[in-house]
């Protein structure tokens, strides 16, 4: 009779879940600087390799940032997203350029007019400063 008993609350401890703290959660989010930095000799890539690396992050940063999902990715509903958050639209249209870039560029073959490193540090200095406007929303 107490063999049940005992397998029953031995059961019961491993359904507890420990449920982290918030901050705990908060500060699981990576600066954009450090987003970018994961990889290594990204300029000797070919062209599409690196727009996939810039999209990717990008969406990376939007996922952590503003837990929007990349998968479905939307303009309207992106735009929203963001306007909701506090972002002005001018920086809301040159991330949906930099996207629409990044997927030309990807399935199309069609490079943007500037280089690979200018298009680089013109989308990090970008998600810089809507990561510093969402934080000052916050």
């Amino acid at each position: 009779l107490l063999g049940p008993v005992f397998y029953f609350l031995s059961r019961k401890a491993k359904w507890r879940t420990v449920i982290p703290e918030k901050d705990v959660l908060i500060n699981r989010k990576k600066p954009v600087q450090e987003l970018f930095e994961e990889r290594e000799n990204w300029l000797t890539e070919s062209g599409q390799g690196i727009f996939q690396f810039i999209r990717g992050k990008t969406l990376e940063f939007l996922e952590q940032e503003f837990h929007y999902d990349g998968s479905s990715l939307n303009k309207e509903s992106l735009s929203r997203c963001l306007i909701a958050a506090g972002i002005e639209k001018v920086q809301i249209d040159e991330l949906l350029s930099i996207l629409e870039d990044c997927e030309m560029a990807i399935y199309t073959g069609a490079l943007p007019e500037l280089s690979k490193q200018a298009f680089y540090e013109k989308a990090v200095i970008l998600l810089k400063k809507i990561e510093s406007r969402h934080s000052e929303y916050l």
